[in-house]
């Protein structure tokens, strides 16, 4: 969280550039690192770089609700090919939502607070996808 007299962004790895594969748990995702502190910043902008593909990939971003749970705020246009999207969310109070996980529809962003931990989460059907995930995040 941005404190006065520090810088009001913050830049972070989601997923770093390796190449992923579809999980062993026989469900076909995979979970990345999880970002904290980052409930002081009041938007975020996203960028997904496939640099590799095989198959389809799918790639959400999600927040810690205070349930414990995983709900969806970003869900990236299908990725199929090497490709590059950028999205932006901005902190918003929300009407009523019943949380999703993996579910929201493809090219979405629900409007939402930003909340304090963040983590990607990806679908891979096919063979491999090499990608990363970037955040940038202002005050």
């Amino acid at each position: 969280m941005p404190v006065s007299g520090q810088n009001s962004s913050l830049n972070q790895i989601l997923v770093p550039s390796i190449v992923q594969t579809t999980s062993s748990t026989g469900n076909g995702s995979n979970t990345a690192a999880t970002i904290l502190g980052i409930d002081g910043f009041t938007s975020a902008e996203i960028e997904l770089n496939v640099t590799a593909a095989s198959g389809t990939l799918d790639v959400y971003i999600q927040k810690l609700m205070p349930d414990g749970a995983w709900t969806d705020l970003i869900h990236f246009t299908q990725v199929s090919t090497i490709s590059k999207q950028i999205c932006t969310l901005i902190s918003q109070t929300s009407s009523p939502y019943a949380p999703t996980d993996a579910t929201l529809a493809a090219g979405t962003v629900k409007p939402d607070h930003i909340g304090n931990t963040w983590r990607a989460k990806w679908v891979i059907t096919g063979t491999s996808f090499t990608f990363t995930v970037l955040g940038n995040f202002y005050a």
